[in-house]
């Protein structure tokens, strides 16, 4: 059975170490205000796992326009991107 990941109220800790000076603040206001305003339970519009996934792996330019500004309007996509994100560092880790 998977887990449902747990509630987030902070991703500072989630974030890769080559952000810049000043940047997870920033990161983690936007992620507190879009938590407030658009938390989205019902998945309203979101692209799938599929999606995110590919965005997650992809080697260049991410080109799917509509996934991009649905991440930037739905906390619940950017919870779903945040552990697919984690999953694939974690596995990357157990390969090398």
């Amino acid at each position: 059975m998977k887990r449902k990941p747990a509630r987030r109220e902070s991703i500072l800790h989630e974030l890769p170490p080559d952000v810049a000076p000043g940047e997870a603040e920033f990161i983690e206001g936007f992620y507190r205000w879009l938590k407030a305003t658009s938390p989205n339970p019902r998945r309203i519009g979101c692209p799938g796992k599929l999606a995110l996934a590919e965005l997650v792996v992809a080697e260049s330019k991410f080109e799917d326009a509509y996934t991009l500004k649905h991440i930037g309007e739905c906390a619940a996509c950017v919870d779903d991107l945040t552990e697919l994100r984690l999953e694939y560092e974690c596995m990357n880790k157990v390969s090398k």
